[in-house]
């Protein structure tokens, strides 16, 4: 086929809408033929599929995987409103530890605003029951009534889970 012809039938299919059948149709070819154009115009740079990953940072957690050898890297959008933030990190954190967690799972447990994030959004939103054991990983008692203490933060992830909690 003629470069002219395999810019009309990708004007047709991509600008137009077209199905292949109507444009094989309208041209006097087979549907098959049609196929084989649009793959020809995709392989002579005619047309260049791109997929734009609006909000999503998939192309920078690679690059940051594999510059410094990661088995993976999550990026939640930087919020300046810092109660949003942690809403986000809370849940982002959320979808990792369920996708991640099985029934024989131990999980340590640290401190702090993240954590407790974590901590909120799991109690509010309710993740599947998985019986997982988490562990404080802080020795001593420190305000042991902080909600960002070790152990409030594991005690509430196992109630969220549906595990137990090692204190």
């Amino acid at each position: 086929m003629k470069k002219n012809e395999l810019v009309n039938i990708a004007r047709l299919y991509y600008e137009k809408k077209q199905t292949q059948q109507k444009i094989a149709n309208q041209l006097g070819i087979s549907r098959m033929a049609v196929s084989r154009a649009l793959a020809k115009c995709e392989e002579e740079g005619i047309v260049e599929i791109k997929i734009h990953l609006q909000d999503s940072y998939l192309d920078l957690e690679q690059r940051i995987a594999e510059k410094y050898a990661l088995k993976e890297v999550h990026i939640v959008p930087y919020d300046e409103n810092e109660q949003t933030l942690y809403q986000m990190l809370g849940e982002k954190a959320l979808e990792i530890l369920e996708n991640k967690l099985a029934s024989d799972s131990k999980v340590g447990i640290g401190w702090g605003a993240t954590l407790n994030a974590l901590k909120n959004v799991a109690a509010a939103q309710n993740p599947r029951k998985i019986g997982s054991t988490f562990i404080p990983l802080l020795g001593g008692y420190g305000n042991a009534d902080s909600e960002f203490h070790a152990n409030q933060i594991a005690s509430s992830l196992a109630t969220a889970f549906g595990g137990h909690s090692l204190q």
